[in-house]
């Protein structure tokens, strides 16, 4: 799951998603893993609806964009119900999930993890270096009259990082 559009950087998003990180890591699991049902899910905030594509046997699903107000602080509401559905749907034929999350310091990624059943999901969460909410706050000074805001966001942040089993970084 990524959950920042890549159309803030990139000119040709539909060419992109192909060779995107979370495209990679994707082929690499379908390599070494053929028996396993991978997809990528990804948002994109110049989508007015959803988008299906596939490409070495795995199907990406491009999700519209909700409310963006900068890169990485993008929701969009049709994912996260897409991802109960799927979530549902693991629970009543007893399988499990396992759900890795390209980036974790996003109100997406904090919108799927608040969601989610550790029942049902395994989560992994690949971090690119982004800052918590309070690391935010420390570097940029004008974001302290959000202060509440702020402290609530990590507070969440803090609780919902629980759901995580695995954490790397690059």
């Amino acid at each position: 799951v990524s959950s920042a559009s890549s159309s803030f950087s990139v000119v040709d998003y539909r060419k992109d998603i192909f060779i995107a990180w979370n495209a990679q890591i994707a082929f690499l699991i379908k390599k070494y893993f053929p028996d396993l049902n991978v997809e990528i899910w990804t948002i994109e905030r110049k989508f007015s609806e959803e988008e299906e594509a596939e490409k070495n046997n795995i199907k990406i699903r491009i999700f519209p964009t909700n409310l963006a107000l900068r890169h990485s602080m993008e929701i969009s509401f049709s994912m996260i119900k897409s991802l109960l559905i799927e979530q549902e749907r693991a629970r009543n034929n007893n399988e499990k999930l396992i759900i890795h999350l390209h980036e974790h310091h996003t109100w997406q990624s904090y919108l799927i993890l608040f969601f989610l059943d550790k029942k049902i999901c395994r989560i992994i969460s690949q971090h690119h270096g982004a800052r918590s909410p309070i690391q935010n706050l420390r570097r940029y000074k004008k974001l302290y009259m959000f202060l509440p805001l702020i402290m609530l966001m990590q507070f969440l942040e803090k609780m919902l990082f629980k759901k995580i089993d695995v954490i790397y970084g690059l």
